[in-house]
């Protein structure tokens, strides 16, 4: 069973050791190694024209045990005012490949349709194959924009729901 789970400053130190066991794809993502304040970073960050009331942090958890296999980040009506910003998916390796991204897809998609949103956007990086699959498999298109992300780039998808 897996379910989210809102995540706030307590939670910091839980968090900063699932991302670090999720350093592959992260340090893939942003050209480094995972920092020491990723999990508070993760917690506040934002672009400037969004208020911290429209970014939730999920945590993704499984079982009895109650533990942290993964993380949403999303933020609200950034891409228009019905539209929700899925702006990072990320399991932990060990749980990946058991349809756990597709539960956890359900569940966002699920809450976004209850919280009105007709849309969810989302980018993938462009080397990141298997997750541009995974995307278009759960069926997200691509808009054909193209944005930059440090030194990478990713393209735009979105769905609607």
């Amino acid at each position: 069973m897996v379910e989210l789970e809102i995540l706030g400053e307590k939670h910091i130190p839980e968090l900063q050791e699932l991302l670090m066991r999720c350093s592959d794809y992260l340090a893939f993502q942003d050209g480094e190694p995972v920092k020491k304040d990723a999990a508070k970073d993760l917690l506040i960050s934002r672009p400037d024209n969004v208020t911290i009331q429209d970014k939730i942090v999920y945590g993704i958890y499984q079982g009895q045990d109650h533990l942290l296999i993964g993380v949403v980040d999303i933020i609200m009506r950034f891409a228009g005012p019905d539209i929700l910003s899925l702006v990072l998916l990320v399991i932990e390796p060990t749980f990946r490949g058991k349809g756990l991204g597709e539960v956890v897809h359900k569940l966002l998609e699920e809450w976004a349709h209850s919280n009105k949103f007709s849309r969810i956007r989302l980018g993938v990086l462009f080397d990141n194959e298997k997750g541009h699959r995974f995307w278009k498999r759960v069926g997200y298109e691509e808009t054909g924009e193209i944005k930059p992300y440090l030194a990478h780039k990713f393209r735009v998808l979105e769905k609607a729901i």
